[in-house]
């Protein structure tokens, strides 16, 4: 099943814990970031106010080991049609097995391997 990670929610960046809290239940985590399974994702989604801006979301194939290369961020004021993505954020994406990493903020950036 696909897995999610979820590394910034309104720019917070302990996301296993909020994401926890929420579903009152624990998630799995890689340092303070949620991996979840897709079906996971989706219900913690559709409860009102999870996304709700400075988000930062990766999707992958089967479960991520490492989080992305800090101070890499997707969320604004990053904006990808300004520059090329950082090339640590690409290579990390490339090791990590990441199909397609979303932020948002002011617009929506995306990166797709």
């Amino acid at each position: 099943m696909p897995a999610v990670l979820i590394t910034s929610i309104d720019s917070h960046r302990d996301t296993a814990r909020l994401i926890g809290a929420e579903l009152g239940r624990s998630v799995q985590s890689i340092g303070p970031a949620a991996s979840v399974d897709s079906a996971t994702f989706v219900e913690w989604a559709a409860l009102p106010g999870s996304l709700t801006g400075f988000d930062e979301i990766a999707l992958f194939a089967t479960v991520p080991f490492r989080v992305p290369p800090m101070p890499s961020c997707l969320v604004a004021p990053t904006h990808f049609g300004e520059a090329p993505p950082p090339s640590d954020l690409v290579a990390w994406m490339a090791d990590s097995g990441c199909v397609l990493a979303m932020g948002d903020g002011f617009g929506l950036n995306w990166i797709a391997r």
